[in-house]
């Protein structure tokens, strides 16, 4: 039998103008190409753009498609979101014009984020009878944060959600968080994101030193990973004890905000190291280098870090935020409630002195057995011969 081809649609990818945006579709993409023939489109504006460019990438059954397109530039807001609108559906048709070209034929359209992109996969349904899925990680849906509204947009949501052959989620929170925006179908899944267990390895032996080194994984948005408030954490924690170090890693626009309170707090370099983006092969090393991942979010769909940690064999300290632990004993770490400041301190306190009670190996177990590649792929596959 052929492999299936499949058309993800995605409005996050890594791209020239986010590196970062959305690399777990990028892992979702790579492990279903194990087993079947990938096609990712991403179109994105940027700016100094006279015509369209597109950029074509390829490796094994993986292409990568990547259309940037003049961004708009208009003084008038509606002109301005009604130009949006119809300039990323235009350039989605045209790239799937391109890559059908390339494939003959498509199985499958892989909806990755609503709402745009599941009224163009309804389209190809209904006139071209290409069925497709969907697979949504936004955290808009979430009651305390709000961002779902707009009435068209709801009413194109619902449609475009009712109609797919399936709506995978990667957490039970964000599946119930849909429903109860009246986002129906009778299909829904719950399909983990996915990590490279070959690279987040337990290797068995940490670097020796007085200093024990704890790792926090971030994008800097203080209202959603309360970077604020593990810094004032540490700074209280380094009154009363100096045998630790938190190194951060990760970048997004407010780092330097960041960076500057820590200075503010006297805490920078001695306690607190602010590393930037670091390789995949550089991530692994520092969590496995770590006594504990330290994770303290206001609300999460899902915490790729945590999992990273765990194929590690490297114990979790998180929140209760709608994150994959929320629901666990405390044989993978410790979870807390978020904002609470007091009880951080503590738990930080008992993690430093008691992280090398945890047992890697089972750690490790529970990561390979839920969010290996093949795991996910499989459950992908099996949802597109349904369909």
């Amino acid at each position: 039998m052929k492999p299936l081809n499949i058309l993800f649609l995605t409005a996050w990818y890594p791209n020239e103008l986010a590196p970062l945006n959305g690399n777990f579709i990028q892992k979702h993409a790579e492990a279903v190409a194990e087993f079947c023939n990938v096609s990712v489109l991403l179109v994105c504006p940027k700016k100094g753009l006279k015509k369209h460019s597109l950029k074509v990438s390829k490796n094994k059954n993986l292409s990568e498609y990547l259309l940037y397109y003049p961004k708009i530039n208009s003084k008038i807001p509606v002109v301005t979101a009604f130009l949006k609108l119809f300039f990323s559906i235009f350039y989605t048709f045209k790239g799937i014009k391109i890559i059908r070209k390339s494939l003959k034929k498509i199985n499958i359209i892989h909806v990755n984020i609503l709402t745009r992109l599941g009224v163009v996969a309804l389209f190809y349904k209904i006139f071209r009878q290409i069925p497709y899925i969907i697979t949504e990680h936004w955290t808009g849906y979430l009651s305390t944060r709000k961002e779902f509204k707009g009435d068209l947009k709801i009413l194109f949501t619902k449609i475009a959600v009712r109609y797919a052959s399936a709506v995978t989620v990667v957490s039970q929170n964000l599946k119930k968080a849909m429903e109860a925006q009246g986002l129906k179908n009778k299909n829904y899944k719950i399909v983990y994101n996915v990590i490279d267990t070959n690279i987040f390895n337990y290797k068995g032996i940490k670097k020796s030193g007085k200093i024990k080194e704890i790792i926090h994984i971030t994008n800097f948005k203080d209202e959603h990973k309360n970077i604020s408030g593990i810094l004032r954490t540490v700074k209280q924690l380094s009154e009363t004890r100096q045998d630790f170090k938190l190194n951060i890693v990760g970048i997004g626009e407010n780092k330097i905000t960041a960076a500057a309170f820590a200075h503010t707090l006297g805490i920078e370099k001695k306690f607190v190291s602010f590393l930037g983006r670091v390789e995949t092969q550089q991530l692994a090393s520092l969590i496995q280098n770590a006594q504990f991942l330290l994770m303290f979010s206001n609300y999460e769909t899902f915490q790729i870090p945590v999992i990273e940690s765990l194929a590690c064999g490297v114990p979790v300290l998180t929140t209760k935020c709608g994150g994959i632990l929320d629901h666990t004993g405390t044989e993978f770490g410790r979870v807390i409630e978020p904002k609470n400041e007091q009880q951080l301190i503590e738990t930080i306190n008992y993690m430093l002195d008691n992280a090398s009670d945890f047992k890697p190996e089972k750690l490790r177990q529970y990561a390979e057995n839920n969010y290996g590649k093949k795991k996910v792929a499989l459950q992908f596959l099996n949802l597109y011969k349904d369909a």
